[in-house]
């Protein structure tokens, strides 16, 4: 696999242009869920992930203390 993106993610702009999936992780209970930074970027602009993981709220116990992790693959769907 080729990776075409050099440097840190720190945006949603970033993991978008690098094609990488997020994980979005409850410091709470632990729950965790996949993120489609697309549709994140959609929703909120283009923040900085700190920023995301602060206002993401965990479907499982709703508390809104998220961690942002960015996957290491790049997905092959998108278009």
């Amino acid at each position: 696999m080729v990776r075409h993106w050099k440097g840190e993610i720190r945006t949603l702009r970033d993991a978008v242009c690098a094609r990488r999936l997020l994980w979005g992780l409850c410091r709470h209970c632990g729950h965790a869920a996949r993120l489609d930074p697309r549709s994140l970027a959609f929703r909120y602009g283009a923040l900085d992930l700190a920023t995301v993981g602060a206002r993401l709220r965990c479907r499982r116990c709703t508390q809104q203390r998220a961690a942002i992790v960015v996957n290491d693959q790049e997905w092959a769907d998108m278009r």
